[in-house]
């Protein structure tokens, strides 16, 4: 149990939202129409960067909508196999994310 504990895990929503970034009404502003869209570029940017099967779980979790139990079916992977791939892809964006300005 003190080995789970230790883990952390983010979602990229608590990420983004942790980032500063509010959600705005853009529709009036150009400026951050295109900011918004450079982030989003960004951030796929970092996603095309991950290994394969951490960025198939980053895809079908935030993309396709599935849950662990759905993907690692898809995978063949336990659902633990997948929190795990999961909250490495998390850090591994995030420390990217860091660095970045907003």
């Amino acid at each position: 149990m003190k080995e789970i504990n230790r883990f952390n895990i983010n979602s990229l929503d608590e990420i983004i939202s942790n980032s500063g970034i509010e959600p705005l009404d853009t529709k009036d502003d150009p400026q951050l129409i295109i900011e918004d869209k450079e982030f989003l570029h960004t951030l796929a940017s970092y996603i095309d960067k991950l290994a394969k099967n951490e960025r198939e779980v980053i895809t079908l979790y935030y993309y396709e909508e599935l849950n662990y139990k759905e993907i690692g079916s898809i995978l063949k992977l336990s659902e633990s196999r997948i929190s795990q791939i999961h909250s490495k892809a998390i850090k591994k964006i995030k420390s990217k994310l860091i660095n970045y300005e907003f």
